[in-house]
């Protein structure tokens, strides 16, 4: 039993009238990232990350991910239609409309808790679900479309280029060029950002596990690099300062930060009206039911 449990991240979101501070989303996100990285370091993986599942103690600003009903090991994730529809991937949505039935062993569980955290990140952020379409908030079908075609909604003017960058990395459509949950320890910004709100609370403690890898990976990349430059002078070594190699933001595969930021801006600021709405995860009855009569059989990925 959770003690002094305070609000869930939704309820938080809306506490700050649905937008969050970058560098306290990503302070929040930092020690989602330890727990979905703990689980698929033993073998499992959540499958329903959102922020209704994120627990968030008000005394010590610790967030504890919850509800692991959907939890399976990694190799026997097979079932598809499972999970909330919003934080669904793409992969999931077109393996089921390809006509496999019931389940497939064609998706990676790693990668869909890496898309359903690009979820999260936006929302965050922005206030916004971004698939969900403006015009039919509460159309579930356009919903789905949109995740199916790449269509998300606009980045605010406002976003930094590095949140932008991580959430593109993370919302690629293509599950082999998405950005893992391992490669988000290489992000500075990330970091950087959740240390800074961790000062403001005197609370670093809790990304100590991420800033340990960190560290690692930056150590790693030092003496790769120089075992690099030390073979091409023929074995000689070297101490040059330039050698460690810093990790920068995440990056998607659809160009620089530049780009994306011509790509993915609006000038409006967002618009969260009375407070975000919860989105309960879908049986899988219910979702393959929905399927057959909304979604048109074999949509094409961008």
């Amino acid at each position: 039993m959770l003690e002094d449990t305070g609000p869930d991240l939704l309820d938080l979101l809306n506490e700050h009238n649905g937008c969050l501070p970058e560098f306290m989303a990503a302070f929040f996100f930092c020690q989602l990232l330890q727990a979905a990285q703990y689980m698929h370091d033993k073998g499992y993986t959540h499958r329903d990350i959102k922020p209704e599942n994120c627990m968030v103690q008000r005394s010590n600003h610790q967030l504890k991910l919850i509800d692991f009903g959907l939890s399976k090991h990694l190799e026997s994730a097979k079932t598809l239609g499972v999970g909330t529809p919003d934080y669904l991937s793409p992969e999931m949505l077109q393996a089921y409309t390809g006509g496999t039935g019931g389940g497939a062993s064609g998706y990676d569980a790693r990668a869909v808790d890496a898309w359903a955290m690009g979820v999260l990140m936006y929302l965050l952020t922005t206030g916004k679900y971004p698939f969900e379409d403006p015009r039919h908030p509460n159309v579930l079908s356009q919903t789905i479309q949109n995740v199916l075609h790449g269509r998300m909604q606009p980045f605010p003017s406002s976003m930094s280029p590095g949140c932008r960058a991580l959430i593109m990395g993370l919302l690629q459509c293509n599950p082999k060029q998405r950005t893992t949950l391992q490669d988000l320890a290489k992000s500075e910004w990330l970091l950087s950002q959740a240390q800074a709100y961790g000062n403001q609370v005197g609370r670093v403690d809790l990304l100590e596990p991420l800033i340990s890898l960190s560290e690692t990976i930056k150590q790693d990349a030092a003496k790769q690099a120089a075992a690099k430059e030390s073979g091409k002078e023929g074995g000689a070594s070297t101490t040059d300062s330039h050698v460690c190699a810093t990790a920068g933001p995440v990056t998607g595969a659809q160009g620089d930060e530049a780009t994306q930021a011509e790509l993915c801006v609006e000038s409006g600021d967002h618009a969260v009206g009375g407070g975000l709405k919860r989105h309960p995860r879908s049986t899988l009855s219910k979702v393959c039911s929905f399927f057959k009569r909304h979604i048109p059989a074999n949509p094409r990925l961008p």
